[in-house]
Parts: structure tokens; C-alpha cells; sequence
């Protein structure tokens, strides 16, 4: 974590390795299922983590406030992406949406996650703030459960023991 400026433990790197090692046993299965064009959503899906990535890092080294950071990045986001949406969409589609749905969606799924993962690497560090989105997989497998009926196979299951530890070994705080 030499580019954080932040120092971690061997214990730490062991949590790294079984969060990697859990998100590839989740999401291994599927790798080499669906033919055609899934890569392309594999592509983006690396993409999202490696932006990720790189918004954890420059929050942490220029020491930026979870809401300010929010802030200018929703704004950049709304002056790139909407013109450019409006561009392949077919005409009227964003109008038609209720207004209420694009608010749900922009302020709590975007802004407010946003913020409390702003807030994660002001209190955590980046090195320990940015292993929490490798939950999501895991999550989504404990909720397509109940809500949608959906079983994990037992490779899924031993992917979300992993993350789980992983994450855990490298959250300690070291004694």
C-alpha cells in the first residue's frame, strides 16, 4: 500500500488474498458461461473495479471530504454522461421515466453510497475501505435467497466464507 502511504500487516495481505480468492470462486462459475458477447460485460464489470480503485486512491491522497468528492464527481458524471445518454437513447426515453424513480436512484443508490464509502476511507483508509464493495457479490447471493428463490452452489458458498474471512483478517487492526 505504498501508493496510499498507508502501512499494513502480513495479516492484512492475507485478507486481500481471501477476498480475491472469494470473489473468484462467486463469480467463477459464470466466467466461461453465456458465450457471445458476456465479456464485454466482464470488461465493464473490470472496468467499474478499477475505477473504483482509482477514486478510493485519489479520495485518500488529496484527503478530500466524502460529501465534496460526492459532489464533484456527481456533477461530472451529469455534464459527461447525460449528454452522451440522450445521444444513443431513443428520443423521450429519459422524460418518460417518473421523476421519482431517477431521484430514488441518483440520490440513494448513487450519492448517499457514495458518501458512506467516502466516509469508510476517511475513517478506515483506503487500503481497508476498499475491500467492502467485494461484499457485494456475496450479499447478492444471501438475498437471492429469499427474495429470489435462488440456491448457491456449494463453489459459491465456500467463495462467500472466503470474502467473508478475508475481509475480516484484513479489517483487524493490528495489536
Amino acid at each position: 500500500m505504498a501508493l496510499l502511504a498507508e502501512r499494513y500487516g502480513l495479516a492484512h495481505a492475507f485478507g486481500i488474498v481471501g477476498v480475491l480468492l472469494g470473489l473468484l470462486l462467486v463469480g467463477g462459475e459464470g466466467l466461461g458461461a453465456g458465450g457471445g458477447r458476456v465479456w464485454v460485460g466482464d470488461l465493464l464489470l473490470i472496468a467499474s473495479g478499477l475505477m473504483w480503485a482509482g477514486y478510493t486512491i485519489l479520495l485518500r491522497q488529496w484527503r478530500l471530504d466524502a460529501v465534496a468528492a460526492t459532489a464533484a464527481v456527481t456533477l461530472i458524471g451529469l455534464v459527461v454522461s447525460v449528454p452522451a445518454y440522450l445521444m444513443i437513447s431513443p428520443a423521450g426515453h429519459l422524460a418518460s421515466m417518473p421523476p421519482a424513480e431517477i431521484a430514488i436512484q441518483g440520490v440513494l443508490s448513487g450519492a448517499l453510497a457514495m458518501i458512506a464509502y467516502g466516509r469508510a476511507v476517511e475513517c478506515l483508509g483506503a487500503g481497508r475501505a476498499v475491500l467492502f464493495p467485494a461484499l457485494v457479490p456475496g450479499l447478492t447471493i444471501v438475498f437471492g435467497i429469499p427474495l429470489l428463490g435462488e440456491l448457491p452452489t456449494p463453489l459459491q458458498l465456500l467463495g462467500l466464507a472466503s470474502a467473508t474471512i478475508g475481509l475480516l483478517v484484513a479489517l483487524r487492526r493490528a495489536r
